[in-house]
């Protein structure tokens, strides 16, 4: 096995299936003749602009996202071209700072002091919704400050998968 995982993966009836690969997956598949075909589709999904981090270059999409590592108290990050846009909300908006970059100089400001590394003062979090295609979730507003989550589940209200209801788990208490 090439360790090939079926990420972003849409059957379209029959026999036709789409989902995303890597070249080199996509090379085991070729060798080892296991489709008839592989059309490669390069076009921007439409959901690439909704996405957290909402930036083209990083190509993300709600079935397909990341790597990302999620903010944590103490946690420390080089600024970089990378890590910029990934940040600059959770800094701007939750961390009660503003970093900025300078596209004259190439460098990394916060609160006006140019800095090469920026350490994040609380804990963050990465919600996901269990309606996989429309949530509104993490995948569209980025990352939730610890202090902004008010709740916690306790019940399982609903439980269902293609294969039909879990009835064993409907309203059953979470441990």
């Amino acid at each position: 096995s090439a360790g090939i995982k079926l990420r972003n993966f849409r059957s379209s009836g029959g026999e036709q299936v789409s989902f995303a690969i890597t070249n080199k997956e996509k090379q085991f598949l070729i060798r080892k003749q296991v489709c008839d075909s592989i059309v490669i589709q390069n076009e921007i999904p439409d959901t690439v602009a909704k996405t957290y981090p909402w930036e083209k270059r990083f190509m993300w999409t709600f079935d397909n996202l990341g790597p990302v590592v999620i903010p944590a108290k103490g946690l420390t990050i080089n600024l970089n071209a990378d890590t910029y846009p990934l940040y600059r909300k959770v800094i701007n908006s939750h961390e009660g700072r503003k970093l900025t970059y300078n596209d004259s100089t190439g460098q990394y400001a916060v609160n006006g002091e140019v800095c090469l590394t920026y350490t994040f003062t609380q804990n963050y979090y990465w919600m996901m919704g269990d309606n996989r295609h429309s949530s509104l979730d993490s995948r569209g507003w980025g990352f939730v400050p610890e202090k902004n989550i008010l709740g916690k589940a306790w019940l399982v209200l609903f439980s269902k998968n293609e294969e039909g209801f879990h009835w064993h788990r409907i309203l059953k208490r979470i441990a």
